[in-house]
């Protein structure tokens, strides 16, 4: 017997922000409990109430954390990096409503399970290292030819979002790798996207596709700056794509949201980067060209709904532009500026208080406008 949804229509949205989630939640008539790391003010309007990850600190206020969210279903809409993720173990694990209901692949964050995962699929998954005894093995194995130039590699955490604890990485230093928090991943360039998916148990519906801005910096050279979409790609590979996630589907019986990143490089090749079970960072433009509440859908399947493919066809939308903006320097946060600097922005989000302080290379704000392809920090980027 599937569960009904909850009469109450109560939701705990949690992860690093959950502001585009709690908004998509409430147009759909959810009522919003939040946990996540920034508490902007525009998340704080879209929930009921909001917990910030670091003020969770003494028993009482954990004791409060329980009192409000007890027994109400939850849902993750973002990363969770180690520090965060004792979260979950606060969480009564009866109440969690996403994901795949028989059992979580580790898609991405375990190296050796995700290669097992791609054989099947007529893809390509960058060499990976879960350990040092994998690196050996692999190492030892390999063919080095004088025409190759030797490969780029980068460190990617285990846990996280955004891109943010991604660092380039000498195998020189791969001894010194703590492989309980990260992995190592072979760098491909190519242009980085995301695909908004669902699934129910059964099927799989990749709804829409969005590529990926990076921004570079020296201390974070991966770190996620927006995202341009819906898009189209090529039609190999949006066949590729929707074999990723019908496999997807069928191994781990999801139902709910899942995202699928991967990378196109120049010779047209896919190569899978990872699978979150989770509402992606584009998701919210997907969002905009359905013109649904798409974290309603994700609840509705959890519980057993029968959504129609209908609701899941995007209207005809122009290509909107998401972009995170990063300090240069120390500022303080200055909303009437951001509206005068930019005119033509549709909304602007992850609003900090006026007059916060915001430190040099942290993100300022987030700018959703209208796509234009003569903007210079739209040229195809990629992991470059």
């Amino acid at each position: 017997m599937k569960p009904d949804v909850p009469e109450t229509r109560k939701i705990v949205l949690f992860g690093a922000s959950v502001r585009a989630a709690a908004q998509s939640a409430a147009r759909a008539g959810w009522s919003v409990i939040g946990v996540d790391w920034f508490g902007d003010v525009d998340a704080r309007q879209a929930c009921d109430q909001l917990f910030v990850f670091q003020n969770l600190q003494s028993s009482d206020d954990w004791t409060t954390f329980h009192q409000t969210v007890g027994g109400i279903p939850r849902l993750q809409v973002g990363g969770l990096d180690h520090q965060r993720i004792a979260l979950v173990e606060h969480l009564d694990p009866s109440t969690a409503c996403n994901g795949p209901a028989v059992r979580r692949l580790s898609i991405g964050k375990e190296p050796l399970e995700f290669a097992k995962f791609c054989v099947s699929l007529p893809i390509s998954f960058p060499p990976s290292f879960g350990s040092l005894a994998q690196w050996q093995g692999w190492n030892s194995n390999r063919t080095i030819t004088n025409q190759e130039p030797d490969p780029l590699w980068i460190l990617k955490p285990r846990g996280g979002s955004g891109g943010v604890n991604v660092q380039w990485v000498d195998l020189i230093d791969i001894e010194s790798v703590d492989f309980e928090k990260f992995f190592v991943q072979r760098f491909i360039e190519g242009t980085v996207y995301g695909a908004t998916c669902f699934g129910d148990g059964k099927r799989s519906w990749v709804v829409g596709i969005c590529q990926s801005i990076v921004h570079s910096n020296s201390d974070h050279p991966f770190s996620y700056g927006g995202s341009i979409g819906p898009v189209e790609i090529e039609s190999g590979a949006i066949s590729s794509v929707d074999h990723i996630a019908d496999l997807y589907v069928q191994q781990s019986e999801c139902r709910g949201m899942f995202n699928i990143d991967f990378i196109l490089d120049s010779g047209g090749q896919l190569w899978l980067l990872e699978i979150n079970d989770r509402m992606g960072a584009s998701t919210e433009l997907i969002e905009t060209a359905a013109d649904v509440s798409l974290v309603d859908r994700a609840i509705r399947l959890r519980y057993g709904e029968s959504i129609p493919w209908k609701d899941f066809l995007l209207k005809n939308s122009p290509v909107l532009c998401k972009r995170v903006l990063y300090a240069d320097a120390d500022q303080r946060f200055d909303l009437s500026g951001i509206q005068q600097s930019y005119p033509s922005a549709i909304r602007i989000c992850d609003l900090p208080a006026d007059h916060t302080l915001v430190e040099s290379g942290s993100p300022i704000c987030t700018i959703i406008e209208p796509f234009q392809r003569e903007s210079s920090f739209l040229e195809p980027s990629g992991l470059k």
